[in-house]
């Protein structure tokens, strides 16, 4: 009996700790896109307002966000915001903004974002926010798209 609670025993820790990711009667979260603006100041990028919505009996921990910018089927961007202790607040909206920087253009492209106030372009961003890290629960990282015209906030 000893050896069967031994063996036993790891496997119900691995299966408790697996099943204390998501909170109980979670639902699959919603991720929507707000709004995108070319980004002012000092550092060329792109400003992402973002709403996510969380229908459950609880929190839901957030651990990322991963975001790509197309300007022009080009990539521009590719970012990933990363949070500790960040929690969805249950049946309630949570707005985040998020700067993201211009990692992939070139510095012309950068001072081009940045200095040419009148610029409109061709945009697709994707976005994919990370809630479990767990393949099982692969289906509440929920995805936002976004394909138009971008330009600096007026």
């Amino acid at each position: 009996m000893k050896k069967l609670i031994y063996l036993i025993s790891p496997l119900l820790v691995v299966l408790l700790q697996a099943c204390s990711s998501l909170p109980d009667g979670a639902q699959i979260p919603n991720a929507k896109i707000d709004k995108i603006t070319l980004a002012d100041g000092k550092n060329a990028g792109f400003n992402v307002d973002l709403t996510l919505y969380h229908k459950s009996l609880e929190p839901l921990p957030l651990e990322k966000i991963y975001v790509q910018v197309e300007l022009n089927s080009k990539i521009a961007a590719d970012y990933v915001e990363v949070y500790k202790d960040k929690l969805i607040e249950n049946n309630k909206s949570v707005n985040l903004s998020i700067f993201v920087p211009a990692n992939k253009e070139y510095q012309v492209g950068k001072e081009s974002l940045l200095l040419n106030k009148l610029l409109k372009l061709n945009a697709k961003v994707d976005i994919n926010v990370i809630t479990t890290d767990s393949d099982k629960h692969q289906s509440f990282n929920p995805k936002a798209q976004f394909e138009g015209i971008i330009s600096h906030a007026n």
